[in-house]
């Protein structure tokens, strides 16, 4: 039997053992103490499963499947979670969380749809699955073609949100959908997300908001829950995506099996939206996604032009510079038209001139932009500092974006220490493990570059912290790549890429510290190195 969680963390039994992606919560010792009263109660609980219910058990029959909701109305439990036992496709829903009072009606038939992704959602899957679509694409689901199948005849409800949605979303729906009818559903499903965000932020000690982005970019999609906010901008994104997954498709499942590989993405990206297919509005947001495929479109090659500066062709402080380039269609549609805006959110960045266009991009090939982008760096901008440009393209019935990041400045590795050790990292609540390194030399430094070899069974329970010389404990965000390893415990090579505030000061003691937040298993630490690199710029 697998299960998979909602909102404390997802729990796959294999062979009896169970591994929890995050920690358990506690709010089910809340239940019924809140000040608030609950928004929803046994009757609408069931009103909300019963009309659900009757539309997807004849999707899941498509897929010679039976659907079972359990509900657990007396249960304090905040949680819901998905299984399957053979042909049975099970959700079940707890009154826990219909009762937690931040909780509406629409957020908790979210839910349902959320378990409901999980088996019909499809690519990306859970690892070494063959049925469970992964966290993100179950909310993605929920939104994109759950919310739009349930609600699409509530006419009279879903224009009540035309005063109730939030300004910022509001602008999004309107953007997206020509009809009323589709904008007023849109702005509907948009605060039942956030009601979800909202309690997920409790979870979590976060808030969430419509006017917030997560703008964390993952390498490798995340299969597990993403933060609150990354979960709100993925339920707006679902909801702005004008297209839906049809009843008989599950993309990326082939009979029995599931994939997660480039053409599985291909499939999916049909019928849903991705940067890569020059869908960017409602895409998937890639704090938790990452496209396996290069967008169809992108910028071939591009130079940076000084019109005020030193001369070395390299962006630095108090300089503006210009850049043109040309773009290339790796798609076999062609595009007309199409018009190119320069954004940055980088606050050292101002643009100057941010438009150009192409009055063709063909099939397979390439055009050149117009004219030049020219962008000025602040004089108070710190060298060394990463920014990034976004190129937002736009044609009558599409819209993608090329980002592209650079970096004020040159940088070059200023110290580096490196050791072998081998020393263990106890379990949960035994202790930790610190590698501390002094570093004797004044300079400010960038960026510091870690890697760890680690051997250890679950490497996800490992939690990652920098000490710098003022005894901050920063945390870490790694990636893992499984290294080849002839023991029954696998090794791991943990890398990250750490970036300073400006006039960050390298004396002192800096530490490097791990911790396991999870009982019953133990590793151990390999190696290490830690790597500073120094920014340089010429300009004056």
């Amino acid at each position: 039997m697998k299960k998979f969680i909602l909102i404390s963390m997802a729990i796959i039994l294999q062979g009896g053992q169970a591994f929890a992606d995050l920690p358990p919560n506690d709010l089910y010792l809340l239940d019924g103490k809140h000040r608030r009263p609950p928004q929803i109660d046994e009757e609408t609980f069931n009103q909300i499963i019963d009309k659900i219910e009757a539309i997807y058990a004849p999707v899941v029959q498509k897929h010679s499947a039976q659907l079972e909701i359990v509900r657990n109305w007396t249960d304090p439990t905040v949680n819901a979670y998905a299984e399957q036992t053979g042909n049975t496709w099970k959700v079940s829903m707890f009154g826990g969380l219909a009762r937690h009072p931040v909780v509406t009606p629409d957020g908790f038939a979210m839910v349902v749809c959320h378990e409901l992704g999980h088996h019909l959602g499809g690519y990306p899957f859970y690892s070494g699955m063959s049925w469970a679509a992964a966290e993100g694409a179950a909310d993605y689901f929920a939104t994109q073609t759950c919310a739009k199948r349930i609600w699409a005849n509530d006419l009279e409800e879903n224009a009540s949100f035309e005063d109730k949605v939030h300004p910022t979303v509001k602008a999004k729906c309107d953007e997206a959908y020509a009809s009323q009818r589709q904008r007023q559903l849109c702005y509907r499903t948009a605060m039942a997300g956030y009601s979800l965000g909202n309690l997920l932020g409790i979870l979590g000690g976060t808030q969430v908001s419509f006017e917030a982005e997560d703008r964390h970019i993952v390498t490798q999609t995340k299969e597990s829950h993403p933060a609150a906010q990354c979960r709100l901008d993925t339920y707006v994104s679902g909801g702005i995506c004008g297209r839906m997954i049809p009843d008989s498709i599950i993309p990326g499942k082939i009979g029995d099996g599931s994939s997660n590989d480039k053409n599985a993405e291909l499939q999916a990206g049909v019928f849903s939206c991705m940067n890569a297919d020059m869908r960017a509005f409602g895409a998937r947001p890639a704090c938790w996604f990452g496209e396996q495929r290069s967008p169809i479109v992108g910028l071939q090659k591009w130079d940076w032009i000084e019109v005020v500066g030193n001369g070395n062709g390299i962006p630095e402080p108090a300089e503006i510079l210009s850049f043109s380039g040309s773009l290339s269609n790796a798609s076999s549609e062609g595009f007309a038209g199409l018009n190119a805006s320069l954004t940055s959110s980088s606050a050292e960045i101002i643009i100057l001139k941010n438009t150009s266009k192409l009055s063709e991009l063909p099939a397979y090939g390439t055009s050149d932009l117009d004219s030049q982008f020219v962008i000025y760096i602040k004089d108070v901008a710190y060298c060394g500092s990463p920014f990034d440009l976004q190129l937002q393209l736009k044609s009558k019935d599409r819209l993608g974006k090329v980002d592209f990041f650079n970096q004020i400045g040159t940088h070059e590795e200023s110290w580096r220490e490196e050791l072998e050790v081998q020393k263990h990292i106890p379990d949960k609540g035994k202790g930790r493990v610190i590698e501390a390194f002094f570093v004797d030399r004044a300079f400010s430094p960038i960026a510091l570059n870690i890697e760890l070899k680690i051997q250890h069974r679950y490497i996800s329970d490992l939690r990652y912290y920098l000490i710098t010389p003022a005894g901050d404990k920063l945390p870490i965000s790694v990636q893992a790549d499984k290294l080849e390893s002839e023991d029954q415990t696998p090794t791991f090579l943990i890398s990250a890429h750490h970036f300073f505030e400006p006039h960050m000061g390298s004396v002192g003691l800096w530490g490097i510290m791990i911790e396991d937040t999870y009982t019953s298993d133990e590793g151990n630490l390999q190696s290490w190195s830690a790597v500073f690199d120094e920014a340089i710029c010429e300009a004056n």
